[in-house]
């Protein structure tokens, strides 16, 4: 069943290796923060499980958001090192897509915080 451990194992460690790398990027890190303090505030204001997963789930959904954006950016630099009006396009689009995925889980955020802690 588990033939090929090892290729499993390094399959985690090539993953944490990454989530290292990523930690270095600074907007990564704050959202890594922000995502951290929503979810430990999520569980002292013991929000019902179903906005609690939301909160959680929302708060790796943008790292991974953010990840792509920087795998797809790192990956255009490496296929151009000139300045291209084009490929400074594709950045911009995917920076705001990451933007408005956050600002989405942000309002969502502040909902579901505003009513726990404004209407309970």
């Amino acid at each position: 069943m588990f033939r090929n451990h090892h290729s499993l194992v390094k399959s985690f460690v090539n993953a944490f290796r990454g989530v290292k790398y990523a930690l270095r990027e600074r907007s990564f890190f704050i959202q890594t923060i922000v995502g951290f303090f929503a979810i430990i505030l999520a569980f002292i204001l013991n929000l019902p499980f179903a906005e609690t997963a939301v909160i959680i789930v929302l708060s790796f959904l943008v790292l991974v958001a953010e990840i792509l954006n920087t795998v797809i950016e790192k990956t255009l630099d490496v296929v151009s090192k000139e300045q291209n009006p084009e490929i400074a396009k594709i950045k911009d689009l995917v920076a705001a897509g990451v933007l408005i995925f956050s600002v989405a889980a942000f309002l969502i955020g502040l909902w579901v915080f505003g009513r726990a802690i404004f209407f309970k």
